[in-house]
């Protein structure tokens, strides 16, 4: 693996392809938190130009064969050379930190106002205007254009910004590898504006040495487990993302990871390690006697399952989420219910407490070249790609017999993973960061005669009879009811509750679509009439059931009322490896500008409730005078010094407003400043003052809140 770093020379505007509001036509790549990144795919197509700028020049590395090789085209050739998204150093734990505040005591709310997505780019950009200058020398109407830039230097160590990704070059020979580095030595310039001053870059190659993400937790969970002589074994994993994940059916899948896609990377990470299908690949993947669930969020630390369809969300209650078939309060049918598709939910039983949430997505925009030869090269078209965000950890599950335990372990132990399309670059790199075994024993419901039962579809469901697909309502509930024993009859009060979609899918091997099937959806609910008994609580019916297709759970009305409340739940995210240096400059730039911020806000309140103090300032003249003044003291000697009037009382009248408007503003100390009066918050006020480093560069800012209150005094008698 090696390590890919970026260090600009000038500033930079990597355009995320939207703007903000009315205030900003351009923006730049910013993550969630609002740190920013240069995407994988800039950095490959970059360096994509770059080689093939070497090979104008005439280096034997840089054929045409080896370009295409390492790179791709865009017809039907993938790239062997896997790039990921760049960011700042220390991104991880500054990612840690800001999640910590927001889960904090809210007593240290100044800095979590501070630590807001927009509030963060910022200090690590700036806005420029800029307008189009048309045949007569002047600026056109209309053409006025913002674009935020990427400061050069970094607002926290004050050196210039370094960015560093990780580059897979295992598949490439040494000429190939060569070529790579020489690309990265010639690539000056990225981004937008480049031929007017930005995107000026120095890049190097070099071997990743920071290999903390290769965790050996899973490893250990694996080796270590004692699980006695139990027929059947259950593997549940934990995957979390460390860059955008994107799947062709999320649409229709309500964002989860198909199991048939987790088939498809284990079975190649096999083959990688193996290097042949044989039995034990057969019956790892092809004949189901291991099987494996689709990926789902991680909900309150608990693998999820697509949420039943009686859970509703009440659109005039606040958005409060019920359970419709255990609701005791029949008032809930007015408070226009909507359904929670594309939800997921986790049940605590310990804790008697149902988590629902929804995944968040996010859009990036990029460039489709047409052609990979010639003049189609030029034909460019700007399309959106959808996907989960990176961050979320996702779950799934392995249900196996004994003896195909080894295997599997070995195959989870390899961690790295590339989920979903665009893989290759900037999207789909995930790591497996905990798996933990136990024996598959589902327990048993025992229902009274006539208690309503429910077959809840933990995912999709398919039949097939007499080479045709069938999932018609009274079909299914034919064989659900056959194969648990319960009698296939409604209950007094309750209905089904089913949906249905398409599911299709690409194989990439022979570059076709693969066939549609329709399928019941994951969370349909099928009600019965229950016999005094002794049932499953789990059953696995129809079609693809090694991919994860089939699974019902049985649930009796007393056991669904137990279920407890139902919550809105957090997906977790990646625990982020604390680095105590990075974290200290992120929060000491954090508390600097709450302080700032307070300044700002005083000079508003000031000038609201100095109305009098305000009026016949002479604004500009002290204006001029706190520009040239070094410190308080050097201000208030300019002060005393004003030359006044004999005749002009009126003279004496201005030094006498500007003498109080210091005193009331800085304190009547006339060297030394009074914070106290500026910094209304005194657990900030405190905060700071531990802070030597902050304390300091706070001491320089003085002039901040009067400059600002002298241009709001400048405005307001313009105005009058």
């Amino acid at each position: 693996m090696y390590g890919i770093r970026i260090q600009l020379m000038s500033d930079l505007c990597v355009g995320n392809g939207e703007s903000v509001g009315y205030g900003i036509d351009s923006d730049i790549c910013k993550d969630n938190y609002g740190f920013p990144y240069i995407p994988g795919r800039r950095i490959l197509g970059c360096l994509r130009d770059a080689a093939e700028k070497l090979k104008e020049y005439g280096l034997n590395e840089a054929t045409e064969e080896a370009i295409d090789f390492i790179f791709g085209d865009a017809d039907s050739l993938e790239g062997k050379l896997c790039i990921s998204n760049a960011y700042i150093p220390g991104f991880d734990a500054m990612h840690g930190y800001i999640l910590s505040l927001k889960d904090e005591d809210p007593k240290r709310d100044y800095l979590i106002r501070q630590s807001t997505e927009d509030k963060i780019i910022k200090m690590f950009s700036s806005v420029r205007g800029q307008t189009r200058i048309g045949n007569d020398g002047k600026a056109e109407n209309g053409s006025l254009r913002f674009v935020r830039v990427l400061n050069q230097y970094d607002p926290m160590t004050h050196k210039p910004m370094e960015f560093c990704c990780q580059a897979d070059l295992s598949a490439l020979n040494e000429e190939q590898v060569k070529l790579v580095l020489k690309s990265c030595k010639i690539l000056r310039h990225i981004g937008l504006e480049r031929n007017r001053g930005l995107g000026n870059v120095k890049v190097t190659l070099e071997p990743d040495r920071d290999r903390s993400h290769q965790e050996t937790t899973v490893g250990s969970a694996l080796d270590n487990c004692v699980l006695g002589n139990a027929e059947q074994l259950c593997i549940s994993y934990q995957v979390r993302f460390d860059s955008p994940v994107t799947v062709q059916e999320y649409l229709e899948s309500g964002s989860q990871i198909k199991a048939r896609t987790m088939i498809g990377i284990f079975a190649g990470l096999y083959l990688k390690k193996y290097k042949q299908a044989d039995e034990v690949f057969n019956k790892l993947f092809l004949d189901g006697t291991v099987r494996w669930s689709a990926l789902t969020p991680v909900i309150n630390g608990i693998n999820s399952d697509p949420v039943p369809a009686m859970f509703m969300k009440l659109k005039n209650g606040g958005g409060e989420i019920i359970n419709s078939f255990s609701a005791d309060d029949p008032e809930w049918r007015k408070k226009k219910p909507k359904s929670l598709e594309g939800y997921f939910i986790a049940i605590d039983e310990k804790q008697r407490i149902c988590y629902v949430a929804q995944p968040e997505t996010e859009i990036n925009y990029h460039n489709r070249i047409n052609g990979s030869k010639g003049i189609d090269r030029e034909k460019k078209g700007l399309y959106m790609q959808e996907s989960l965000k990176q961050g979320m950890v996702y779950g799934g599950s392995v249900f196996l017999p004994w003896e195909m335990y080894d295997t599997v372990k070995e195959i989870l132990k390899i961690q790295q993973i590339r989920v979903g399309r665009s893989k290759k670059v900037q999207y789909g790199t995930a790591v497996i960061q905990k798996a933990e075994p136990s024996v598959y024993n589902p327990i048993s419901i025992l229902p009274e005669d006539g208690e309503a039962v429910f077959a809840i579809l933990k995912s999709d469901l398919v039949f097939q009879e007499n080479a045709g697909i069938k999932i018609d309502n009274g079909y299914v509930r034919s064989r659900i009811a056959e194969a648990s024993g319960l009698e296939n009859s409604l209950p007094e009060g309750f209905y089904d509750i089913c949906r249905y979609h398409v599911l299709s899918g690409y194989n990439a091997m022979w570059h076709m679509q693969k066939p549609k099937i329709q399928a019941v959806m994951g969370g349909s609910v099928y009600c019965f009439c229950g016999k005094k008994g002794k049932y499953l609580s789990e059953l696995v019916l129809g079609e693809y059931q090694q991919e994860g297709m089939g699974v019902i759970k049985l649930v009796t009305l007393k056991n669904l009322k137990n279920m407890g409340t139902v919550r809105k739940g957090k997906i977790s995210v990646k625990q982020s490896e604390t680095n105590r240096e990075t974290v200290q400059r992120l929060e000491n730039m954090i508390l600097y500008e709450a302080v700032l911020a307070q300044f700002n806000e005083y000079a508003f309140l000031f000038s609201k409730a100095n109305k009098s103090v305000m009026e016949n300032l002479p604004s500009r003249r002290l204006r001029q005078m706190l520009l040239d003044a070094d410190d308080i003291a050097s201000l208030w000697e300019m002060v005393r010094n004003m030359k006044t009037s004999d005749v002009s009382s009126e003279s004496e009248g201005k030094l006498a407003k500007v003498i109080k408007l210091l005193e009331q503003f800085y304190g009547k100390e006339q060297d030394e400043i009074d914070f106290e009066k500026m910094i209304d918050d005194t657990r900030l006020l405190e905060e700071v003052k531990k802070n030597e480093d902050v304390y300091e560069r706070i001491k320089k800012r003085w002039k901040e809140p009067l400059l600002t209150l002298l241009q709001m005094a400048h405005y307001q008698k313009s105005m009058e």
